[in-house]
């Protein structure tokens, strides 16, 4: 019988002494198998800060990018404005030029 085991044994009969065997049957079936695995307060509690410091991290590097992307939003949207201003630039420019050169007779 391994320690657990013994540990086990005498808290069925302390059990057993102060109510019946029944109920001490029932309570140390739903003793969990392992006890390393149960979770206590304090656990949750470091659990829930370093949940908590990440979800501030995570929060902080969104910021950051979305100011990267609307920056980058902005210089892209300048180039394409630009872009377009150059180009109904040239074609007043080549409007102007067949109004006041005129168009050449065919032939």
């Amino acid at each position: 019988m391994t320690e657990t085991d013994v540990k086990t044994a005498v808290l069925h009969r302390k059990i057993a002494e102060h109510m019946d065997t029944e109920t001490a049957d029932a309570l140390i079936e739903r003793l969990p198998p392992d006890w390393e695995q149960l979770v206590t307060k304090t656990d949750l509690a470091r659990l829930g800060a370093d949940l908590g410091g990440k979800i501030t991290a995570l929060a902080a590097a969104m910021e950051s990018m979305e100011g990267r992307l609307e920056r980058r939003a902005a210089r892209d949207l300048r180039t394409v404005l630009f872009a377009f201003a150059g180009f109904a630039l040239a074609v007043m420019g080549m409007f102007t030029t067949i109004l006041v050169a005129g168009v050449p007779a065919a032939g």
